[in-house]
């Protein structure tokens, strides 16, 4: 299939994409024309994979707003774990949600965040209840790909689970790999999907659902002629082999 099929049906528009060696599977910033790993020479021409934060994004607004209406969740408050610069905010505001507040490690980043969101400190998983109670639904977008000790995994599906109200929701990112490989030249992935439910179900949480989002797009994994955010919903939870095709899972949990 013609990737630029898919990419006209749902009229985004990429503005920025990463290139990704054949041989090593590393990824590489647009400007790298040597793999920064094996030295591959990557032939951007005819590269197969491309990354679009843009797409990515609208990608996790799509499946927000799917489990929204799937499951009557209300759009009232959220707290976003790892807000950074708030790059989120006018996402939430186009799903639905009204009072946004935000928590990152990184006090650099949180000058342009505090301009936009409702209350927004520089903290951690750990601090979320002192500072703004038990919440009905917490997020977390793209932050635990860059956590790499167990321990901290751990700690933040256990922080968030005692941050919530009962029949809470964490909405929450996952990278989704069968094999370590390198992102962007500093993540590695090092954990699967079974590893991480393994410590959902141990934190308490259940799961509700979980959907593939697309970080990379593979003209040659995409199965069906369809619009892609199509082709994510009728993704079902036991189709692992499907939710393989995915480089990143957008998981609904829910605190019992």
């Amino acid at each position: 299939m013609d990737i630029s099929y898919i990419i006209n049906k749902d009229k985004i528009s990429f503005t920025t994409y990463d290139l990704i060696c054949n041989k090593c599977n590393t990824y590489n910033y647009p400007w790298k024309k040597i793999c920064v790993v094996c030295n591959n020479h990557i032939d951007i021409q005819n590269n197969n994979v491309y990354i679009s934060n843009e797409y990515q994004r609208k990608s996790n607004e799509h499946v927000y707003k799917y489990y929204i209406n799937k499951y009557n969740i209300n759009t009232h408050t959220i707290l976003d774990l790892g807000c950074s610069y708030g790059s989120w905010y006018d996402r939430f505001k186009n799903i639905g949600f009204t009072c946004i507040y935000g928590i990152d490690v990184n006090e650099n980043v949180l000058e342009k965040a505090k301009l936009k969101y409702n209350k927004c400190i520089c903290g951690t998983s750990s601090d979320i209840i002192n500072n703004f109670g038990l919440q009905k639904i917490i997020c977390c977008n793209s932050v635990i790909i860059h956590v790499r000790e167990e321990n901290e995994i751990i700690k933040i599906f256990n922080d968030v689970y005692n941050s919530l109200e009962n029949n809470g929701f964490f909405i929450v990112s996952l990278p989704n790999t069968l094999n370590p490989k390198q992102c962007n030249n500093d993540i590695v992935f090092n954990y699967n999907l079974n590893y991480y439910e393994k410590i959902i179900n141990n934190s308490g949480f259940k799961i509700l659902d979980k959907k593939g989002i697309f970080s990379f797009i593979n003209k040659n994994k995409i199965f069906s002629n369809i619009s892609l955010f199509e082709t994510i919903i009728k993704i079902d939870n036991s189709e692992r082999d499907k939710l393989n095709l995915f480089d990143e899972i957008l998981y609904l949990l829910v605190k019992k």
